[in-house]
């Protein structure tokens, strides 16, 4: 199945700009100042490997801190801890 988003030209930006402008009328968190709250919180970041290499990313797309792995790296982590979350 294609992503709608990222098979149309121009939509990645645009849909940050329809996100910002929407966590702002609600006056919900940034991504910034909730990855701020997550660092806080000791909250390990994991980046799939597989998933780079398909969308052509490089290690200098993420932020410092934000650790790289794959499937059984995340399931490894994710039995021994109290809550994961995988997007």
């Amino acid at each position: 199945m294609v992503d709608l988003e990222g098979a149309l030209s121009g939509m990645q930006g645009i849909a940050a700009t329809v996100m910002r402008s929407m966590s702002g009328e609600k006056s919900a968190a940034t991504i910034r100042e909730l990855l701020e709250t997550a660092r806080r919180s000791q909250v390990r970041l994991i980046a799939c490997r597989t998933t780079m290499e398909v969308f052509g990313y490089t290690r200098d797309a993420f932020l410092p801190g934000v650790q790289l792995g794959n499937a059984s790296d995340f399931l490894s982590e994710a039995r021994l801890a109290r809550l994961s979350l995988f997007i």
